[in-house]
Protein backbone atom coordinates (compact mmCIF):
# COMPACT_ATOMS: atom_id res chain seq x y z
CA UNK A 1 0.00 0.00 0.00
CA UNK A 2 1.49 3.59 -1.06
CA UNK A 3 0.62 6.48 1.07
CA UNK A 4 -1.45 8.94 -0.06
CA UNK A 5 -3.01 12.17 0.58
CA UNK A 6 -6.14 14.05 0.46
CA UNK A 7 -6.45 17.75 -0.78
CA UNK A 8 -7.50 18.88 2.91
CA UNK A 9 -4.45 16.92 3.77
CA UNK A 10 -2.23 18.29 1.57
CA UNK A 11 -3.58 22.04 1.86
CA UNK A 12 -2.99 22.03 5.45
CA UNK A 13 1.08 20.51 4.69
CA UNK A 14 1.22 23.84 3.02
CA UNK A 15 1.01 25.96 5.36
CA UNK A 16 3.98 27.12 7.35
CA UNK A 17 2.31 26.77 10.76
CA UNK A 18 0.58 23.36 11.31
CA UNK A 19 0.56 21.12 14.63
CA UNK A 20 1.70 17.12 13.29
CA UNK A 21 -0.75 14.71 14.30
CA UNK A 22 0.83 10.61 14.49
CA UNK A 23 -2.07 8.16 15.54
CA UNK A 24 -1.06 3.89 15.42
CA UNK A 25 -4.35 2.10 15.80
CA UNK A 26 -3.44 -1.62 17.16
CA UNK A 27 -5.31 -4.65 15.19
CA UNK A 28 -8.20 -6.06 17.50
CA UNK A 29 -7.84 -2.88 19.98
CA UNK A 30 -10.98 0.04 20.19
CA UNK A 31 -8.17 2.49 21.91
CA UNK A 32 -6.30 4.69 19.08
CA UNK A 33 -3.11 6.34 20.21
CA UNK A 34 -2.07 9.42 19.08
CA UNK A 35 0.21 12.44 20.28
CA UNK A 36 -2.35 15.36 20.34
CA UNK A 37 -5.72 16.24 19.57
CA UNK A 38 -7.07 16.80 16.21
CA UNK A 39 -10.63 17.71 14.31
CA UNK A 40 -12.72 15.03 15.12
CA UNK A 41 -11.15 13.08 17.73
CA UNK A 42 -13.41 11.45 20.53
CA UNK A 43 -12.78 8.98 23.78
CA UNK A 44 -11.53 5.97 21.16
CA UNK A 45 -8.70 8.38 20.91
CA UNK A 46 -6.26 8.34 23.88
CA UNK A 47 -3.55 11.17 24.00
CA UNK A 48 -0.45 8.88 25.06
CA UNK A 49 1.78 8.36 22.18
CA UNK A 50 5.35 10.34 21.97
CA UNK A 51 8.62 9.43 20.22
CA UNK A 52 7.49 8.24 17.09
CA UNK A 53 10.43 7.22 14.63
CA UNK A 54 8.94 5.13 11.22
CA UNK A 55 11.69 3.86 9.04
CA UNK A 56 10.00 2.84 5.18
CA UNK A 57 11.33 -0.14 3.33
CA UNK A 58 14.34 0.49 1.66
CA UNK A 59 15.59 -1.53 -1.76
CA UNK A 60 18.70 -0.62 -3.56
CA UNK A 61 18.88 -1.84 -6.96
CA UNK A 62 22.66 -1.11 -7.45
CA UNK A 63 23.60 -3.96 -4.35
CA UNK A 64 20.19 -5.98 -5.20
CA UNK A 65 19.44 -5.53 -1.09
CA UNK A 66 16.39 -5.17 0.36
CA UNK A 67 15.50 -3.61 4.01
CA UNK A 68 12.30 -4.17 6.02
CA UNK A 69 10.75 -0.84 6.93
CA UNK A 70 10.40 -0.21 10.94
CA UNK A 71 8.65 1.63 13.48
CA UNK A 72 9.08 2.70 16.84
CA UNK A 73 6.55 4.01 19.29
CA UNK A 74 6.55 5.04 22.23
CA UNK A 75 3.34 5.07 24.92
CA UNK A 76 2.66 6.74 28.25
CA UNK A 77 0.61 4.34 29.97
CA UNK A 78 -1.61 6.53 32.51
CA UNK A 79 -4.24 4.63 33.70
CA UNK A 80 -3.20 1.45 32.60
CA UNK A 81 -4.93 1.59 29.10
CA UNK A 82 -2.31 -0.23 27.48
CA UNK A 83 -1.41 -2.22 30.19
CA UNK A 84 -4.74 -3.80 30.27
CA UNK A 85 -4.45 -4.87 26.50
CA UNK A 86 -1.44 -7.10 27.30
CA UNK A 87 -3.18 -10.03 29.30
CA UNK A 88 -1.28 -12.14 27.07
CA UNK A 89 2.33 -10.30 26.25
CA UNK A 90 3.14 -13.05 23.75
CA UNK A 91 -0.49 -12.68 21.87
CA UNK A 92 0.34 -9.37 20.86
CA UNK A 93 3.60 -10.46 18.88
CA UNK A 94 2.52 -10.09 15.36
CA UNK A 95 0.09 -8.19 15.87
CA UNK A 96 -0.61 -5.47 12.69
CA UNK A 97 -0.17 -1.92 14.06
CA UNK A 98 -1.47 1.09 11.39
CA UNK A 99 0.26 4.03 11.76
CA UNK A 100 -1.42 7.69 10.45
CA UNK A 101 -0.20 11.12 10.13
CA UNK A 102 -1.93 14.73 9.85
CA UNK A 103 -2.46 17.52 10.95
CA UNK A 104 -4.60 19.29 14.24
CA UNK A 105 -7.03 20.93 11.85
CA UNK A 106 -7.54 18.03 9.95
CA UNK A 107 -10.61 15.21 10.59
CA UNK A 108 -9.10 11.95 10.82
CA UNK A 109 -10.77 10.87 6.99
CA UNK A 110 -7.91 13.05 5.84
CA UNK A 111 -5.04 11.69 7.87
CA UNK A 112 -2.46 9.88 5.62
CA UNK A 113 -2.13 6.24 6.35
CA UNK A 114 1.45 4.43 6.27
CA UNK A 115 2.23 0.81 5.15
CA UNK A 116 1.06 -1.57 7.46
CA UNK A 117 3.24 -3.16 10.44
CA UNK A 118 3.70 -6.16 12.64
CA UNK A 119 4.40 -6.35 16.30
CA UNK A 120 7.88 -8.14 16.91
CA UNK A 121 9.04 -6.71 20.46
CA UNK A 122 7.10 -4.77 23.78
CA UNK A 123 9.45 -3.15 26.01
CA UNK A 124 8.87 -1.43 29.22
CA UNK A 125 10.57 1.05 30.74
CA UNK A 126 12.24 1.42 34.38
CA UNK A 127 9.85 3.73 35.05
CA UNK A 128 6.81 0.78 34.69
CA UNK A 129 5.02 3.86 32.85
CA UNK A 130 6.30 4.14 29.72
CA UNK A 131 5.56 1.07 26.96
CA UNK A 132 8.06 1.01 23.76
CA UNK A 133 6.62 -0.98 20.77
CA UNK A 134 8.49 -2.21 17.89
CA UNK A 135 6.97 -3.29 14.74
CA UNK A 136 8.39 -3.97 11.44
CA UNK A 137 6.96 -4.86 7.65
CA UNK A 138 5.26 -8.13 6.56
CA UNK A 139 7.09 -10.32 5.79
CA UNK A 140 9.92 -9.83 8.26
CA UNK A 141 9.14 -11.28 11.69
Amino acid sequence: MSRTTTSNYDTEAAKSSKRPVWIIKISGVATFFTTNTFGDIDSNYKKYMKNVRYSGPKINLDLNTFEWGSLTVDIVDTGNTFTNLLDDPIAINGVEVNLFHGYQALDFADFSQFPDMFIFKVGLADDYLVYTIHARSNGSQ
